[in-house]
């Protein structure tokens, strides 16, 4: 590997997850996507290698390996070629994305060799799973990927199996951005790790089942699918009450939840009084990265929110009684919070290098998150709508593991081109109990599909 081009050293937040993955608590990010063909074409390797090659191209982040994660700086090096038929995976069943998304959750890449830390596995059906290292791409680079390969698609030339690298990279985030950490923040972050448990933030807030003394990436997985028509008027409720749908989702998950482990622990407020939760989000406003660019700008927002005691039914909210008002306010919180992401990448230097120690300390202790939501957004309309092209995209996923020390349970969402809302639930094998997990998923369902069903919408 020394004999490769050094290309920069990893970024804050590039170490983050390169060292979160060498030690086992994660593995990947997964975005899927079903491709269809106009006149019915089959995504083959004489379609789908010379679109490949158009998308490692224009994509440098495909190209990268890692070396030195163990020294105190590791670093990106540019891989000479890369071997399509070793990163195309064809699979023999039907797609079901539940199995899919595991299988691939159980194998994380390897750094320190000649491999591309990206796959694809292909189905029958024309559904591409695009998997890929967290040091190279964030959630929206799963967007970001099916738009370079849709348009590869449908601007073909001659196939290929093996690619020449580009040469250009893109510098790391704290980079492209100011991170500077204000006094209040480094203050805040100093107290969480220095003051007595009991004093700190975190100590009444429930967050399932502690962290596992052994780094694990066994993860649970629940699809759900929100038709085009029930999206349209989903989305045009929330435009009705000036809410955007991460703000109604959170909002309704907070519900959700809540419901759940008051019912399944009617004296857990004698103990716990909130839920510590997370919000992703990009930031690539803040450095200019188009959306069809593969890279690693995230970051996330959180807080600690109120469990609430509700003796509500099972059976939900009407649309009028949702708290809409809780709703449009945690979005406003939520949009002037957009920088505070930036601090956090920046709070990275106190750690002085000690990545590995930071997260070692994080097994067998309390969790820190409750509840993780990642919406990713509408894949563009204007790629899929072209009336000759070849290819189009229906179905989108997305999803991604964080099952050691991650949020207890997780919702990630992505806005499909056909309408529909893709989203997946994620959670550890002993991050929750299985039985609360699983209620959650079933109640976020139907409480949805009441409040959609009983909407007017005049």
């Amino acid at each position: 590997m020394d004999a490769l081009e050094s290309v920069r050293p990893a970024g804050l937040l590039e170490r983050y997850h390169i060292t979160r993955c060498e030690l086992g608590v994660d593995s990947c990010v997964i975005a899927s996507a079903q491709y269809i063909s106009n006149t019915g074409l089959p995504l083959d390797n004489s379609r789908l290698y010379p679109a490949l090659q158009k998308v490692i191209m224009r994509q440098p982040s495909l190209t990268m390996q890692v070396v030195g994660e163990s020294e105190e700086a590791p670093r990106f090096v540019r891989l000479r070629s890369i071997d399509l038929t070793k990163v195309v995976e064809d699979c023999a069943s039907s797609f079901v994305l539940e199995e899919a998304f595991l299988n691939q959750i159980a194998r994380p890449f390897k750094i320190e060799c000649d491999e591309a830390l990206w796959r694809l596995a292909r189905f029958a059906d024309g559904t591409v799973l695009f998997i890929f290292h967290h040091a190279i791409g964030d959630g929206q680079s799963g967007i970001s990927f099916h738009m370079a390969l849709l348009r590869a698609l449908n601007d073909l030339s001659s196939p290929s199996t093996t690619v020449d690298v580009p040469p250009s990279f893109l510098p790391a985030v704290d980079t492209l951005m100011d991170t500077t950490v204000s006094w209040r923040k480094f203050l805040h972050e100093a107290y969480s790790l220095f003051a007595p448990e009991s004093w700190r933030d975190g100590f009444d807030a429930w967050t399932g089942n502690p962290v596992s003394k052994k780094p694990t990436l066994h993860t649970n997985i629940r699809s759900w699918e929100i038709s085009p028509p029930d999206t349209r008027r989903l989305l045009k409720l929330c435009r009705q009450h000036n809410c955007t749908l991460t703000a109604f989702l959170y909002v309704l998950s907070i519900e959700v939840l809540s419901h759940i482990i008051v019912s399944f622990h009617p004296q857990i407020l004698e103990k716990y009084k909130t839920l510590s939760t997370n919000v992703a989000m990009s930031l690539r406003r803040f450095t200019g990265t188009p959306l069809d660019v593969i890279c690693d700008q995230a970051a996330k927002f959180h807080c600690f929110t109120p469990i609430i005691n509700d003796t509500r039914s099972s059976e939900g909210y009407r649309p009028e009684d949702f708290p809409w008002n809780r709703a449009v306010e945690f979005g406003a919180t939520l949009h002037s919070s957009l920088g505070v992401g930036r601090q956090d990448i920046g709070s990275m230097r106190y750690l002085f290098g000690h990545f590995r120690e930071y997260f070692g300390g994080q097994l067998g202790k309390k969790r820190e998150s409750t509840f993780t939501i990642s919406n990713i957004g509408r894949f563009p309309t204007q790629y899929n709508e072209g009336s000759t092209d070849e290819w189009r995209i229906g179905k989108m996923y997305f999803g991604q593991c964080d099952a050691t020390a991650g949020a207890a349970i997780k919702l990630n969402v992505v806005g499909a081109p056909d309408g529909s809302l893709g989203s997946t639930f994620t959670w550890g094998e002993s991050s929750i109990d299985h039985d609360i997990a699983q209620s959650f998923v079933e109640t976020m369902k139907k409480w949805t599909s009441r409040i959609i069903s009983q909407a007017n919408l005049e």
